[in-house]
């Protein structure tokens, strides 16, 4: 069995200018795959080529090879070029950040990496409330993205972060509990300072200072 022709993509880009069509990528197991190059805008290359110039290592000096594929988006595929073109892919794998911003306005907004708690069994109940909370962002954004108009785009972390300052309210209306005595159990709770022996807080010494 003959040994599979390298790509050359610089060769290939130089000659024709686009990429779309179907490769073996790996090296043990040969996996027919589709790859698609798609030339990003000239300032996003430009951008991409200072960056690498900058580069105080000399060992990583571009060559001009490597300047000239930082004008292209490599992508691989399974879809057939049928149902997929390369732009409609390229404007599919831009949408990917969209992830981390829904990553980012769990962990910022509502702490789901954050236990609060110390026990095994709250730190589930925790765990559980703050996806809860998550769905609901999310479920939430969706219903405002819906109902807005075309000139107005809702964003997750927005809508997440409001959902985090109303979290007592959806708790009190999910466990009918009235959210004045929620209130003052949270204030009974978690206002004051510990008792401790070993120091004196902080209001403890101005009232100090204040009565001599």
């Amino acid at each position: 069995m003959t040994e599979p022709e390298k790509l050359n993509l610089y060769k290939i880009l130089k000659r024709q200018g686009f990429v779309d069509q179907e490769v073996l990528l790996g090296k043990e197991q040969r996996l027919p795959v589709r790859l698609v190059a798609v030339p990003v805008p000239e300032d996003v290359a430009n951008r991409r080529r200072r960056k690498a110039k900058k580069n105080r290592d000399k060992r990583c000096k571009p060559s001009k090879e490597k300047l000239f594929m930082m004008g292209w988006t490599i992508l691989i595929t399974n879809v057939e070029p049928e149902k997929l073109t390369p732009k409609t892919i390229d404007q599919i794998y831009r949408l990917g950040w969209t992830i981390e911003v829904l990553f980012k306005a769990w962990k910022t907004h509502l702490k789901l990496h954050l236990p609060n708690t110390a026990s095994k069994d709250a730190i589930l109940a925790s765990t559980a409330s703050k996806l809860i909370f998550s769905i609901l962002a999310q479920r939430f954004h969706a219903v405002i993205e819906l109902c807005s108009s075309q000139e107005k785009h809702a964003s997750i972390l927005r809508v997440a972060n409001i959902v985090a300052d109303l979290s007592i309210i959806f708790v009190c209306l999910f466990l009918k509990i009235n959210i004045i005595d929620m209130t003052t159990h949270m204030i009974e709770s978690h206002a004051f300072y510990e008792t401790r022996k070993d120091r004196i807080n902080m209001q403890q010494q101005i009232n100090r200072l204040c009565l001599g």
